[in-house]
């Protein structure tokens, strides 16, 4: 599991006061945020479905 997911799951998602529902979880990546070649960054959205505890 990588770095950012574990930080999410392990401390962000249960300090929220939400819970993860059944629904997959997923990243979402667009053009417009591709990979800079130069730096190797890029962004992409972290999608969790979630409900109240």
């Amino acid at each position: 599991m990588p770095c950012t997911w574990k930080r999410i799951t392990r401390e962000w998602l249960p300090a929220s006061g939400l819970l993860r529902d059944e629904r997959p979880c997923f990243e979402h990546f667009s053009a417009a945020t591709a990979m800079n070649p130069t730096t190797g960054e890029f962004s992409c959205e972290i999608c969790i479905p979630v409900r109240p505890l």
